[in-house]
């Protein structure tokens, strides 16, 4: 059977375990040959001659309508690509006009989407889209390198409840404000019960790779909500009302915001998943403590994890059943056979379904060139040679690229009419803080 060579564009030095789990499980095929390629850190891409693939694809930590993640004379050049394309997306509701207009103008021919199947056409409602072929997956499926791992039993954790959640903008809807709502019930409730618990929605502590590891195999239990956002926000108008509404009013708290201008958009279209970091804490047999929700099919309440109500009535009988180390035991342990042992949410299924996808694409469109180069050592041995031709050209690119993306974002902070001056200076310093923990691993080592 033939093989062909794929180039997918992706930061496959990312920070989050979970993205650079998803990039592995797609390109780990023995159906096709991948080529992974980081805009991020190689601003000359554009260089190459791109008929060597028979596919090209941008994975969801690449933002092709963003020149920080794609330089335009890349996208330009993929624009003329005449082979097939592809992309994968998560976190796709947020300036949904903006990530479209893309798709249209790349012709995108495949999309991995995470919206419902039910859903997917109402989401994706252009004309000029009808006849990209949309697939919907999974957040994430089960880390590999998660499924045998040796883990302390529950009697032996000493931390109760452990959570890490971020801070999400008001125009995704209630939904996305649940990491915030669990964590802060859940927090002022604790002492009552005299729970052990580390939980924070603060940029300051997050947590990533094996110290995220190392946190679950310590507590009992963690929480969780379902990912997404509750407003499918088509054209922006909802951030821009959001916006506009809170220059008025800064000091707005979430329900005030969404009486005034959310309502009219919250349920539009219910953009709701499960989490990745749902599979990593069952595969490292953590209980999960979880707001009642449709975790897209893969676990169900009492079966695989705690149901906690959103007006945290039943939080009596959540701490009882926390305090019973045989009952969490057990429950760990089945929805580690149900859902991890059996192979049912494996990588592998990632890896089957995208290849078969890109494949049946590349097999009905291609069109021989002239010239082409198949081998892969051909590949990347032309990619080497033009790396080492541009290696000054790459070095002035990264510096103007992270140097524009700073400003841009500093002057955002900065003339924000919502935040106080010292709010600015905390966001800033804040914002420093990530960029550079988000930074710092692309220049480790080579991307081969």
């Amino acid at each position: 059977m033939k093989k062909y060579n794929i180039l997918l564009l992706a930061n496959d030095r990312h920070i989050t375990t979970a993205v650079t789990d998803h990039i592995h499980a797609i390109t780990n095929s023995q159906e096709n040959n991948w080529i992974i390629e980081n805009p991020l850190t190689c601003k000359t891409l554009h260089k190459l001659d791109l008929n060597m693939f028979d596919a090209i694809g941008f994975h969801y930590s690449i933002r092709p309508h963003d020149p920080y993640y794609l330089p335009k004379a890349l996208y330009k050049k993929i624009q003329s690509y005449q082979g097939v394309k592809f992309q994968f997306l998560q976190d796709e509701y947020q300036r949904v006009n903006v990530a479209t207009k893309a798709m249209i103008d790349l012709n995108i021919n495949l999309l991995f989407t995470l919206v419902k199947p039910s859903l997917v056409e109402q989401a994706y409602n252009l004309p000029e889209l009808l006849n990209m072929k949309k697939v919907s997956i999974l957040t994430g499926y089960t880390p590999s390198l998660l499924e045998n791992i040796n883990t302390p039993l529950i009697k032996d954790r000493h931390t109760d409840i452990f959570y890490r959640g971020r801070l999400y903008d008001y125009w995704l809807g209630k939904l996305a404000q649940d990491r915030k709502v669990i964590a802060d019930g859940v927090g002022q409730r604790a002492k009552q019960y005299n729970l052990k618990i580390d939980i924070s929605v603060s940029e300051q502590q997050r947590i990533y790779g094996q110290e995220w590891f190392k946190k679950h195999m310590e507590s009992k239990a963690v929480l969780g909500t379902e990912s997404g956002s509750s407003i499918w926000d088509y054209n922006g108008q909802a951030e821009r009302d959001v916006k506009s509404t809170l220059k008025k009013y800064p000091n707005l708290k979430f329900d005030e915001v969404y009486d005034k201008v959310l309502n009219k958009y919250e349920g539009n279209l219910m953009y709701n998943a499960s989490s990745p970091r749902l599979l990593e804490a069952i595969s490292l047999r953590t209980t999960l403590i979880m707001f009642p929700g449709e975790y897209s099919g893969l676990c169900e309440p009492d079966k695989h994890y705690i149901a906690l109500e959103k007006d945290f009535s039943n939080f009596k009988d959540v701490v009882n059943k926390l305090r019973d180390d045989d009952y969490l035991q057990n429950l760990v342990d089945f929805a580690y056979e149900d859902i991890i042992a059996s192979g049912r949410f494996s990588q592998s299924k990632l890896t089957n379904l995208v290849n078969s996808e890109i494949t049946k694409l590349i097999s009905n469109n291609i069109k021989e060139k002239t010239g082409k180069i198949n081998s892969t050592q051909h590949i990347y041995s032309a990619i080497k040679k033009e790396k080492q031709k541009h290696v000054l050209l790459n070095t002035y690119h990264i510096f103007a690229s992270e140097l524009a993306f700073s400003l841009k974002n500093v002057f955002s902070i900065f003339f924000d009419p919502r935040y106080t001056f010292k709010k600015k200076i905390s966001v800033f310093s804040n914002g420093i803080k990530r960029y550079f923990v988000y930074i710092l691993p692309r220049f480790k080592r080579n991307s081969h």
